[in-house]
């Protein structure tokens, strides 16, 4: 994994964060990377299959379309705990991280935030082939 893969993986958790500090939830979301740094993320909501055909359709054109450099994205685990895995892909890598979190609902304040690497890229069909079909 390059040092910028690794460091726009890094900027998107930042942004998660401060989307959970801000909104006090996180949702499914997409993180679009460019050569220059820059970021633009976007919200995944999902109803039902065809919608997610959709999803996953729009993501690669939006790929392709603005030359993304890498692309993330940030689902959920599960309903009991507080964590989400972020997954990326980049022309060449594929990386992803856990991010366990707590969110004090009381004094609105994300009072925990791990970051933990995974040795195995989690399968996501948002990003399976993206850059297999678009470069």
């Amino acid at each position: 994994m390059t040092d910028a893969f690794k460091g726009a993986i890094e900027k998107a958790a930042d942004r998660a964060k401060s989307e959970l500090a801000s909104q006090g939830k996180l949702k499914s979301t997409a993180f679009f990377v460019h050569a220059d740094g820059t970021m633009k993320m976007v919200s995944l909501l999902l109803r039902d299959a065809h919608q997610k055909e959709a999803l996953i359709r729009r993501i690669r054109e939006k790929v392709l379309a603005e030359k993304a450099f890498a692309v993330m994205t940030l689902t959920e685990i599960n309903h009991e705990r507080q964590g989400m895995v972020l997954s990326g892909i980049t022309l060449g890598a594929r990386a992803s991280a856990r991010v366990d979190y707590i969110y004090d609902n009381q004094t609105k304040t994300v009072t925990s935030w791990k970051i933990s690497w995974l040795n195995q890229p989690v399968q996501n069909v948002f990003l399976d082939g993206i850059f297999d079909k678009t470069n």
